[in-house]
């Protein structure tokens, strides 16, 4: 592949693979049936890092659209790397700042799953007010998620699980698959990512979460 003139000396990725945003930036959704060539169902996973989940969740069910939302470049790079490594035809990255292209992007109603797999804790007092999992994002989730739709959720930090219970159970839009207050020890298929698989191996508690999306 050819170098890449955004970062110096890597490969460049396929145009269609890290979808560009429109002149004036992201006013209307995507044709999604257009991006992917098929009309099916979509799932999102925000944050993806190396791509480690993206890939194999992706490759275990074909049958589903999966979209990335990333910040960093070096990180959308990676996931394409692991992408194309793994010829999978179902996924495709955004890069951004989740928080503010949910509304944008998705139509309400036109996801079906959401993975938010240990998002930054950001654990120090003052730095609460930068986590994602924020009454206007889980409503913004709520918008556009499909009844019956499910946000997957994961972190090993303690007061992280606590504000991810509060607002979600606040909002109103979801239920609560595990029980009011409650979180599984396990995550079966919807984690195995690379912080899960390292907290684990240190001994960390991590919590899961399964919100549904109420008709």
């Amino acid at each position: 592949m050819s170098p890449d003139p955004l970062v110096p000396g890597r490969f460049r990725v396929p145009e269609d693979l890290i979808l560009q945003p429109p002149e004036g930036g992201w006013t209307v959704p995507p044709d999604w049936s257009a991006v992917f060539g098929r009309k099916g169902p979509l799932a999102v996973e925000i944050g993806p890092g190396k791509g480690i989940f993206l890939a194999r969740i992706a490759a275990a069910h074909p049958e589903l659209d999966f979209l990335a939302i990333e910040l960093r470049r070096q990180r959308c790079i990676l996931c394409c790397r692991k992408i194309l490594a793994a010829r999978l035809g179902n996924a495709r990255l955004i890069e951004g700042p989740a928080e503010s292209l949910v509304r944008p992007l998705f139509a309400p109603g036109s996801v079906r799953i959401w993975y938010v797999n240990f998002p930054d804790p950001w654990p120090k007092r003052k730095q609460k007010k930068h986590r994602i999992v924020q009454p206007p994002f889980v409503r913004d989730l709520a918008q556009t998620t499909e009844p019956g739709g499910i946000a997957y959720l994961a972190t090993d930090d303690a007061d992280y699980a606590g504000q991810i219970l509060e607002v979600f159970e606040a909002d109103g839009s979801w239920e609560n698959a595990h029980g009011p207050g409650r979180w599984s020890d396990t995550g079966g298929e919807h984690s195995r990512t690379t912080h899960e698989e390292k907290f684990l191996k240190w001994g960390r508690s991590i919590r899961y979460f399964q919100f549904v999306r109420r008709a």
